[in-house]
């Protein structure tokens, strides 16, 4: 995966005020605001219930928007949830293709959520549930790898789920910026909590962040034509397969160059 690279401060600043300007002098680049959004989440409750763990009181407030063919694939009940649109989620394309939030890292603010029963994995004793209503999707574009942390609203509180095995994808002609079919995976944190840090990473389910945007200005964007190989067919990576235990029915759609299935 490559690496992105991101503007210095002072360049940044020259950036924005640029965007603000009404020429929008600078070549290929577009700003974007977030209108709506949703995220949804599919758990498996044998997973949960092996790490000590059960579902209650999920709060729904979104409906469930995914094609129905990756629903099939997912492991039910399948929970979504509305996310909070926020000058704080503006963003930039470079000619269509994410580049940066103008706040760098952001917080995507969901409403609703889920509750969780947690016990102690080596005493049986109950723990103090995790709440995860009106929680946070953390984002930090600058990593290599993309690793997504939802956080609930008591910030004394580390990190219980992560999101790793995906990235953000940027499909210019519906506005829609994702992180599609992501793996859901117990933090470190928590599995401590739970008495089992060998339980770190232990994957929990699927999860998957829509955000519909708006683009604010910019330039046109122009539509290119995907590299060719020395074979004449299209270059890109089309399947990796890394670390696989097992397989199950959690998957994952889209295709070169946009995400479109």
């Amino acid at each position: 995966m490559l690496k992105r690279r991101f503007p210095s401060v002072t360049l940044l600043a020259a950036l924005l005020l640029t965007l603000a300007s009404p020429g929008l002098g600078t070549a290929g680049l577009q700003a974007w605001r977030i209108d709506s959004g949703t995220v949804t989440v599919s758990l498996s409750p044998s997973r949960l219930d092996n790490l000590g763990m059960s579902l209650v009181n999920p709060r729904h407030t979104a409906d469930v928007s995914l094609d129905r063919a990756v629903q099939l694939l997912l492991e039910p009940p399948i929970h979504s949830f509305t996310v909070v649109a926020s000058p704080d989620l503006d963003f930039v394309t470079d000619n269509g293709a994410f580049d940066h939030f103008v706040e760098g890292t952001v917080a995507v603010a969901v409403s609703g959520g889920l509750a969780f029963r947690t016990e102690h994995l080596r005493t049986g004793r109950a723990l103090d549930p995790l709440f995860l209503y009106d929680f946070s999707v953390e984002i930090d574009p600058s990593q290599e790898r993309l690793v997504l942390g939802l956080r609930g609203q008591d910030p004394s509180l580390a990190i219980p789920l992560q999101v790793k095995n995906s990235d953000l994808h940027f499909h210019a002609k519906s506005g829609v910026l994702s992180v599609r079919m992501g793996d859901l995976f117990l933090s470190e944190a928590w599995a401590e909590r739970l008495g089992q840090p060998s339980l770190a990473g232990r994957l929990l389910g699927a999860f998957d962040l829509r955000l519909s945007g708006t683009m604010l200005r910019g330039a046109e964007i122009i539509e290119r034509e995907p590299d060719l190989g020395r074979s004449g067919e299209r270059a890109f990576l089309d399947v990796s397969v890394d670390e696989v235990y097992g397989l199950t029915s959690f998957g994952h759609e889209g295709t070169y160059p946009n995400g479109e299935s």
